[in-house]
């Protein structure tokens, strides 16, 4: 094989496999800001296996996948989503996961300088939207909560 032929052949991998990655990345949908009944259908859709536990003035939601990434959605005591965090091998889908708040991350992203290298690390805040995100080596973590949401006492920052 010629090397413009193998070089061509191993783009045309490289492009195969960045699509599958994409393809396959776990998608979750409990909606920031939206009711709790909304992680049941989450955890339908990852095929995770879903754990509540229960905190002085929140419960958290914990799905976890067959891969070894979570999904976690913290519910205020009158069942509202308020934050989300996740760990992931594969970054997520986050429009889904923040619904009406992801146009205001989107446009926060836009504005903010990536990262590039093996580590990156970004806080977006727009409006009341609060985005901490984290890539390193292969994976993904994450914490978004609205800050008008958190329970009076909660410290979001603490929520992982």
């Amino acid at each position: 094989m010629s090397l413009p032929a193998l070089v061509r052949a191993m783009r045309w991998s490289a492009s195969l496999g960045v699509a599958c990655c994409t393809a396959y990345a776990p998608q979750a949908h409990a909606v920031l800001g939206e009711r709790v009944e909304t992680i049941h259908a989450d955890q339908m859709r990852l095929q995770g296996a879903r754990r509540l536990a229960t905190a002085l003035r929140y419960q958290v939601h914990d799905i976890r996948l067959a891969d070894g990434s979570s999904v976690r959605q913290f519910a205020s005591p009158s069942g509202q989503v308020f934050a989300l965090a996740w760990r992931s091998h594969l970054k997520l889908q986050l429009q889904p996961l923040l619904g009406q708040y992801f146009s205001g991350y989107s446009a926060a992203r836009m504005a903010s300088a990536k990262g590039h290298g093996f580590a990156r690390q970004s806080m977006l805040t727009q409006g009341a939207l609060v985005v901490h995100e984290s890539a390193h080596m292969g994976m993904f973590a994450g914490l978004a909560y609205v800050r008008h949401l958190v329970p009076e006492g909660v410290d979001p920052n603490a929520l992982r």
